[in-house]
C-alpha cells in the first residue's frame, strides 16, 4: 500500500504540497508523516493540522 501526504486529510491543505500554514510549500518532516503537526512548528503561521471532512487529493 501506498502512504500519502498526511496533508491530504488537513483542513488547511490546499493542494500541490502547499497549505495555509506553508503556502511556499510543506516541510518534508511533515509531509511524509515524520511530523503530524498538531503541536505548532517553526513558520507554521500559527496554523496547525485540523482533520478535514474529506481527503483533498491534489
Amino acid at each position: 500500500m501506498q502512504y500519502d501526504c498526511p496533508c491530504y486529510f488537513c483542513e488547511h491543505y490546499i493542494g500541490k504540497r502547499k497549505c495555509k500554514a506553508f503556502p511556499d510549500g510543506i516541510p518534508e518532516d511533515i509531509s511524509i508523516g515524520g511530523n503530524d503537526h498538531k503541536k505548532p512548528y517553526k513558520g507554521d503561521n500559527g496554523i496547525q493540522f485540523k482533520q478535514a471532512k474529506k481527503p483533498k487529493f491534489k
